[in-house]
């Protein structure tokens, strides 16, 4: 899977786990965190996103998001991820 962003650090950038079908939400500043939070979460919930933040160009251009940023600056995720997970149980 190819995507149009870095996972870059920058005050700018936020990357929110949202369960999907719920408002639960949790924030996190560095997208490897939000990985394992939304890996953890998926295991029981099934689907879920990851939507990135972006709050500046600087942000954005931290974020490889520069035009996504451009064309709609108010929008409420830059990018959205979606993450499932399926446990196979013991493989043999």
């Amino acid at each position: 899977m190819e995507m149009g962003c870095k996972m870059a650090s920058h005050k700018d950038v936020e990357y929110v786990v949202k369960v999907a079908g719920t408002l639960e939400e949790k924030s996190f500043r560095s997208f490897d965190s939000a990985c394992a939070h939304a890996i953890k979460l998926s295991l029981a919930y099934g689907s879920l996103y990851i939507d990135i933040r972006v709050y500046s160009t600087a942000g954005a251009v931290a974020a490889g998001l520069r035009e996504a940023y451009r064309l709609d600056p108010d929008a409420s995720a830059t990018e959205r991820i979606e993450v499932n997970v399926t446990s196979w149980g013991i493989v043999v």
